[in-house]
């Protein structure tokens, strides 16, 4: 993730010299009380296991009035498409059932996270406000298995990978992975989803 917000800063002209990149757990984030203005984080919560801890930990990093920012798709927006994703759904179908088929001959099994999980539920109850904001897009888009899919696949981007250990996620990818090429081809992940983007909504929590 840190290489592809590089790379999308590179290719949208926007410099990096003010910021500093750094890996941190969210669950213990390595910051002291009240030190930070503003928190953003999207589309992220329902990937992590105790998404509960990590809002506590956005809060007590927060200033007194500082605000935690996050997006979420607004779905159901454009309930057709004029877009045929067959193949694209036929690789991500394949990619992820024979990935499983993989770990699951080595004993492990998926195990889920966060389904129940309300994140403004949890906000609520200790942030002092709330307000929403509602971005219009409708646009088409465009984007690869190489830009998407396959990184969060081959990161452990899905909550039920969190268990897994490193070196068989790995072997299992690599042989996944080599799988697709003889089936799919040498290319198969520039295979592109087309649709209609949803419309955003921008929440923001006050401390």
């Amino acid at each position: 993730m840190m290489r592809l917000l590089q790379e999308r800063a590179s290719y949208n002209d926007v410099s990096l010299k003010k910021v500093t990149l750094a890996r941190m757990n969210a669950l213990a984030i390595p910051l002291a009380d009240e030190s930070v203005d503003t928190v953003v984080a999207n589309g992220v919560l329902h990937l992590i296991s105790n998404p509960e801890k990590v809002i506590k930990e956005i809060w007590r990093v927060l200033k007194r009035g500082g605000a935690y920012l996050c997006l979420d798709d607004r779905p159901g927006q454009n309930v057709t498409t004029p877009f045929d994703n067959s193949h694209y759904f036929e690789i991500v179908n394949y990619l992820y059932q024979e990935y499983w088929k993989i770990i699951n001959q080595k004993g492990i099994t998926p195990q889920k996270y966060s389904w129940k999980f309300d994140r403004n539920v949890t906000c609520d109850q200790i942030f002092q406000s709330k307000t929403e904001k509602i971005i219009e897009r409708n646009q088409p888009y465009e984007i690869s298995l190489d830009e998407g899919f396959l990184p969060r696949l081959m990161g452990k981007g899905f909550s039920d990978q969190v268990s897994i250990p490193n070196d068989i996620h790995q072997e299992s990818v690599e042989k996944v992975l080599n799988q697709a090429k003889e089936k799919f081809g040498v290319d198969f992940g520039k295979v592109t989803f087309k649709g209609i983007e949803d419309n955003l909504i921008v929440t923001i929590f006050i401390k």
